[in-house]
């Protein structure tokens, strides 16, 4: 990927895309979740943005990792 002429390298692109993520997001809050085994389904308000997302987390290792976003 290149921003304003340059190419940029998988840290820079992440933080770039990190920053975007959380733009106006003043806290989040979660309204539901459900754990099962090695997966857990989070249902998150983002306050500030005041919209709601389904995030997907596994088990991996005896860490839990985010698996999807949506």
């Amino acid at each position: 990927m290149e921003a304003q002429g340059k190419s940029l390298s998988a840290d820079e692109l992440f933080t770039q895309l990190g920053k975007q993520y959380v733009e106006g997001l003043t806290g989040f809050r979660i309204t539901d979740k459900t754990i099962s085994g090695d997966q857990a389904i989070l249902h998150v308000h983002l306050q500030g943005r005041e919209e709601d997302q389904t995030v997907t987390l596994k088990k991996i290792s005896g860490e839990w990792k985010i698996d999807d976003i949506q």
